[in-house]
């Protein structure tokens, strides 16, 4: 895939909308400058949690986006370039997921900047994706998969006695 479609794709998903309030919620006012400059410089966790949240859609939904006529997304963008046909290109996206969640994780060990409310943020919204498009585009399309999901969670949540 084109760098340039992956930098498009990693902000334009709906992870940039949800992470960048959450860090100045998390945040320390001593620490607001040096947050400050991680966000704008779209640091490790930021990108991270939005490619794959990107990706994991895409994965999900490209059919559904074919039959609608939409044509570029990290699928057909990733065959094209390498002749590859759909199954192979979905393993290779796999990787590339599996690739952002190794750096995702590592900074979370390592890098004591950032706060730890935020990386759970992110790694949380990055769950709420997998979840979400595991069975596919179960956003454009819901059925009584997401039904049920929705209903284990809010209305018959798992009793504590």
């Amino acid at each position: 895939m084109t760098t340039k479609y992956m930098e498009n794709a990693s902000v334009s998903s709906s992870g940039v909308t949800l992470l960048f309030p959450s860090y100045f919620l998390c945040q320390q006012k001593e620490d607001f400058d040096k947050g400050l400059h991680y966000l704008t410089n779209f640091g490790g966790t930021v990108r991270s949690s939005c490619t794959i949240i990107r990706l994991c859609n895409d994965l999900a939904t490209s059919a559904a986006e074919l039959e609608r006529g939409e044509t570029t997304n990290s699928i057909t963008s990733y065959m094209h370039e390498n002749g590859s046909n759909e199954e192979e290109t979905g393993e290779e996206l796999r990787k590339l997921i599996d690739a952002e969640w190794k750096k995702m994780n590592e900074e979370r060990v390592l890098d004591s900047r950032i706060p730890k409310a935020f990386m759970e943020i992110g790694i949380n919204m990055v769950r709420v994706s997998h979840c979400t498009y595991q069975y596919g585009d179960e956003v454009g399309r819901p059925d009584l998969m997401v039904e049920n999901m929705i209903k284990s969670l809010l209305i018959d949540p798992i009793p504590i006695n």
